[in-house]
């Protein structure tokens, strides 16, 4: 399990100086529970640093999910060569989530849903965990992630070989041997995009036998669990069939259903979605190509622990779906209690008895959880209900004043403001007042935006959208007011009080996020789709077609513009491809 330490740079305790993070206790990293037991250092471990020979000032981007993939790819042409800008990311490619649902069910190709995130040759690309950020001295420290045993583990399982920061030393090995480089990125700017991690609600098991959907890894084991699950069923019944007869004991029936018996667990749009794709594949390739002696067997339950599912749509939307779902045969539990999961089933609790749910394959979709980084980062200031950072309008990082270095104490977390509970904006004096209150200042040169990340004056959804449209909002920023004033210094003197101006600018003078709703939109299978905007809500054949339409001129690239809907053609015309590899 992985815990967290607090490491501070050693210093005594003054008065707040021009720096107004000079006493925050902003040096932090997590560790492996192997090094939890050892006591906290006074000062960041040694690592090497990669040095700035470009003479350019550095911008460090950390994280490539939606909100950093969106940051960079608006960054203009002028505003990448007045930089040295560094990437760091423990993924070599961005997820294109909305589609992950149809990638693990094969009815796209895993390209497809993908972009490649260092192939823009005015950036520096670097696969790694961020394992410590000191936002005292400017500087992240990282650990390589390009080993493959490294990569797929999940830094918060117990069995995980996470990024370990016990040791000073500028390498450490991996379960299997082999080195991990650590070292130090410094920093003149820093956008933090570190997304967040599947809420688990601290259900026993769910780490160990269950599945996720977040990335196109997850994608990939779903895809093989699933036509691995039918593989052996088909197995088990040749085995039990051998007498010439077609019949089986109910014993064994039971242990064929069971592997066919996939739990979906989340009734919000991607576990919806999932379930429909997953109906999809079982019924238009599984069962009526390869296997149809398994057709009776297979089953969906879709558990959510609310009174309906897709609770984020309209009303009538999430009616529509429950009945096209109940329609298709997908078993719908609603406000479920789930004390655990296991490898072969899910248990459900309630306040009388606990019923025992077989399953071949768990996916657990319930929402997000902010990351360990974040989580042990002191000094900033965070939401009180969700641990996420607190920013301007602008995405600046917002800090507490006076932080007691020696003392070591933490700021606690900020309850939010009452109009915030509301869902609705702020007036710039109440932001005004609450920062006054909190004492609160924020960081001209330090950003986030995404997942890990919500505004002081609005909370918006935790969606791609909000995430993709604050990258964009942060880089036309940067394009817009610091590209101007580098380009303008002419000396070394000129370009340190014009790179001050344009701190202050970015910090109090930008023109402040305003998040257009564009709707919500789910595919709900059998060519049938909702569409929830503010103007107009459709469901059925003609939402499905927008749905397609829609996401494939969404799609990052024109490479994918054109693989997705290719794929889609394939699958109408030669079926799935339900081969593993």
């Amino acid at each position: 399990m992985i815990t967290t330490r607090l490491t501070t740079t050693t210093a005594r305790h003054r008065k707040i100086s021009s720096n107004p993070i000079r006493n925050i206790p902003l040096f932090v990293r997590y560790a492996s529970s192997s090094s939890a037991s050892s006591p906290p250092t006074s000062s960041p471990p040694t690592a090497r640093t990669i040095p700035n020979l470009s003479g350019k000032k550095r911008l460090v981007v950390l994280g490539t999910g939606w909100g950093g993939y969106a940051f960079l790819k608006s960054l203009s042409y002028p505003t990448l060569r007045q930089f040295d800008v560094k990437v760091v990311s423990p993924t070599t490619c961005f997820s294109f989530t909305p589609l992950l649902a149809q990638a693990s069910c094969a009815t796209l190709d895993f390209r497809s849903a993908i972009e490649p995130i260092h192939s823009n040759r005015w950036m520096e690309y670097h696969h790694a965990w961020c394992d410590a950020l000191d936002l005292v001295n400017n500087r992240i420290e990282v650990t390589s992630a390009s080993n493959p045993q490294f990569r797929l583990s999940d830094p918060l399982s117990p069995s995980s070989s996470s990024p370990s920061s016990s040791s000073s030393t500028s390498t450490s090995l991996t379960q299997t041997g082999s080195k991990r480089e650590t070292y130090a990125i410094d920093f003149d700017y820093l956008v933090l995009s570190i997304g967040s991690y599947n809420a688990t609600f601290g259900t026993k098991g769910v780490k160990e036998n269950a599945l996720f959907l977040k990335d196109v890894g997850d994608a990939r084991a779903i895809r093989w669990r699933i036509l691995s699950c039918f593989e052996r069923a088909n197995a088990l019944q040749h085995l039990y069939t051998q007498n010439g007869t077609n019949d089986m004991s109910e014993d064994q029936k039971k242990e064929v259903k069971k592997l066919l018996s996939f739990v979906v667990v989340g009734g919000g749009p991607t576990g919806s979605e999932f379930a429909a794709e997953l109906h999809d594949l079982i019924k238009e390739d599984l069962t009526r190509r390869l296997y149809p002696n398994l057709r009776p067997y297979p089953t969906i339950h879709l558990l959510d622990a609310g009174s309906t599912i897709l609770s984020s749509f309209d009303a009538s939307l999430s009616d529509y779906a429950m009945k096209k779902f109940s329609r298709d045969g997908i078993s719908i539990r609603l406000n479920c209690k789930i004390s655990s999961v296991e490898s072969d089933c899910v248990i459900l609790s309630s306040s009388q008895s606990e019923e025992k749910l077989d399953a071949g394959m768990v996916v657990w979709s319930t929402g997000i959880t902010t990351s360990p980084l974040i989580e042990a980062l002191q000094g900033v200031a965070k939401q009180e209900k969700s641990g996420k950072l607190l920013t301007t309008d602008s995405m600046n990082l917002l800090v507490q004043k006076d932080a007691d270095l020696v003392g070591g104490s933490v700021l606690n977390p900020l309850p939010l403001p009452l109009s915030l509970s509301h869902k609705g904006e702020t007036q710039p004096k109440e932001i005004g007042q609450c920062q006054e209150k909190h004492e609160l200042v924020q960081l001209p040169h330090v950003f986030a935006i995404g997942d890990c990340s919500t505004q002081l004056s609005i909370t918006l959804p935790s969606t791609a959208q909000v995430a993709s449209q604050k990258g964009t909002y942060l880089a036309h920023l940067f394009n817009d007011l610091i590209t101007p004033s580098l380009s303008s210094s002419s000396s070394s003197s000129s370009s340190s009080s014009s790179s001050s101006a344009m701190e202050r600018t970015l910090g109090r003078g930008a023109k402040p996020f305003k998040f257009i709703n564009k709707g919500s939109m789910a595919s709900i299978g059998s060519n049938k789709a909702l569409i929830d905007t503010p103007v107009k809500k459709e469901s059925g054949a003609l939402a499905w077609l927008l749905w397609r339409s829609a996401y494939t001129i969404m799609s990052m690239s024109w490479r994918n513009r054109f693989l997705v809907p290719a794929n889609w053609a394939s699958n109408l015309l030669f079926g799935r491809d339900v081969g593993r590899f």
